[in-house]
């Protein structure tokens, strides 16, 4: 019996092979490496009809979910910051009023905080 030889990193496959329409067998993650790069088969050069990983899928729907809560708790973080350095500039401003008396010069009217 002839051993199954994968041709993407010439190792000998000892689990069970990931067989293309083709024919040919690869390491699953030898073969899906390639597939990422090129759609077509590693030997023979057939292109190969992708079916859909599931756990990758769902696995890549999980990080875009993930970081779509770090990007909401980011953007309440900077409102939240905005909020509080208006306030805090508000509680510090000061209106100041200048009246011009008969001399032309500005002199303080009142101080408002």
């Amino acid at each position: 019996m002839m051993k199954m030889v994968c041709s993407i990193c010439l190792s000998p496959v000892r689990e069970e092979a990931t067989v293309l329409r083709c024919g040919h067998g690869f390491h699953a993650t030898c073969i899906l490496t390639w597939l990422r790069y090129r759609i077509t088969c590693p030997l023979c050069r057939r292109p190969v009809a992708v079916v859909p990983d599931l756990a990758a899928s769902r696995q890549i729907a999980l990080d875009a979910f993930g970081l779509m809560i770090v990007l909401i708790v980011c953007l309440n973080m900077y409102i939240i910051l905005l909020l509080y350095l208006c306030w805090v500039l508000e509680r510090r401003a000061v209106s100041v009023r200048y009246v011009l008396n008969d001399e032309q010069q500005w002199i303080l009217l009142e101080k408002i905080r």
